[in-house]
């Protein structure tokens, strides 16, 4: 036999009212989560904090009015002829083609939708990573032929060199202040069309070796843009100068892929992955409970009681139970005794106004002739003696209680 389903009205309201509040706080969490799902680095890249780290970059991006995209996954639909896509100092990699190797598949992607790319060369690697995961205690150069080789897919010509500290470098018309720790630069070629300079060896080139009609520019010292350099001397007015004069493009992907930070096109992946995760929990359990809701418990029934329509002895029982339940045993059965005399002597049209002994006496008269078993006046008796007494005696009250009863059913052929 089924029964009622597990959650009541008051429960089930309870149930959708916190449903909703979590509900909106996942979604919330998830909007807002970006920084909270950054992964931790300190490596040269768009989420790390440290000082080859891109961070500043992207908000100074921002704050010029570019609209900047972080790339995770190898979706060509991101990359455009009028989007810049950024591949901010790539791993060192060797000059063999490696259809494994992110940043070749960036190159294939990139030439495949003759989007532009702006490629730094590397020249910092981390040599020894402080107790923070997020930052570093020590850096070291990368050799000059590593930096060359991982350029030399798109021009075997652009070569990487180490130069003094230079002080001012020139982009077009326009000197900028310098201040580049072991400035690397590339040697100088007329392969490619020079965009800015220090001491005569260029710095930013775009490269006459393009695919397709989607240019390829090369910045050879990352230190213009990394954490540690940005706010250096004039790097950001120089940065400036280069992206919005001379290429001129004002939406941004800063490609990360090529640093390990990759993620996958398919939507069950992500939405088990921070911060979508959150939802994805929420939404199970939601599901869980409207399951458990909907079912309805099979089995033994639950016994039930006597029903009512079985004669009014469960009247008796209830009013024996109200009586134990009471505070003042006394002062109900007083009441009840006081209840039953009344409908008694009105059912024999007794007068309302005849003193209590008088009406006792009455209807003991009455209930002798009548052959009632119970005598009214000893009843009444004991029940005046007990209540004067004020004693708490549930079971005796309730033993006279149920006599009670039964001489006025007696007395008026009830039940």
């Amino acid at each position: 036999m089924a029964q009622a389903s597990s959650f009541g009205g008051r429960a089930l309201g309870w149930l959708i009212g916190l449903a909703g509040v979590s509900l909106f706080l996942a979604l919330l969490l998830t909007a807002f989560a970006d920084d909270l799902g950054d992964p931790e680095s300190s490596g040269p890249n768009g989420f790390s904090r440290s000082a080859l780290g891109h961070r500043a970059f992207l908000g100074f991006l921002e704050r010029i009015g570019m609209e900047v995209s972080l790339r995770r996954t190898d979706r060509i639909s991101m990359l455009s002829p009028d989007t810049l896509a950024l591949a901010l100092d790539p791993p060192p990699r060797s000059t063999e083609t490696n259809d494994d190797d992110p940043f070749q598949r960036l190159i294939d992607g990139a030439e495949a939708a003759q989007a532009p790319v702006l490629i730094t060369a590397p020249k910092w690697a981390p040599a020894q990573l402080s107790t923070n995961p997020r930052f570093l205690r020590r850096v070291a150069l990368i050799p000059a032929n590593i930096a060359t080789s991982t350029l030399s897919p798109f021009d075997e010509d652009l070569a990487v060199i180490r130069r003094r500290t230079p002080t001012t470098c020139k982009a077009g018309d326009r000197a900028f202040r310098v201040e580049l720790r072991s400035a690397q630069l590339f040697m100088q070629s007329d392969e490619f069309e020079v965009l800015a300079e220090c001491d005569g060896y260029p710095l930013a080139v775009l490269l006459d070796e393009a695919w397709g009609e989607g240019p390829v520019y090369a910045l050879s010292d990352p230190d213009l843009l990394n954490n540690h350099g940005l706010g250096r001397a004039e790097h950001a007015d120089l940065l400036h100068d280069l992206l919005v004069r001379q290429i001129g493009l004002s939406t941004i992907i800063v490609d990360e892929t090529i640093h390990g930070f990759q993620r996958s096109d398919s939507l069950l992946e992500e939405m088990v992955r921070f911060p979508l995760a959150f939802v994805t929990i929420h939404v199970s359990i939601l599901l869980g409970l409207l399951v458990w809701g909907g079912f309805r418990r099979f089995g033994k029934p639950r016994k039930v009681g006597e029903a009512l329509d079985q004669g009014k002895r469960i009247l008796v029982d209830n009013t024996a139970n109200l009586l134990t339940l009471a505070a003042e045993h006394g002062e109900s059965l007083r009441l009840y005794h006081r209840y039953c005399m009344r409908d008694v002597a009105r059912y024999y049209y007794l007068a309302p106004d005849l003193p209590h002994d008088q009406v006792v006496a009455r209807l003991a008269d009455i209930g002798g002739s009548r052959g009632v078993t119970e005598s009214i006046e000893r009843l009444d008796r004991e029940i005046r003696e007990l209540i004067k007494t004020r004693q708490r005696k549930p079971d005796r009250t309730v033993r006279l209680g149920a006599r009670l009863d039964q001489w006025r059913n007696e007395m008026t052929d009830v039940g």
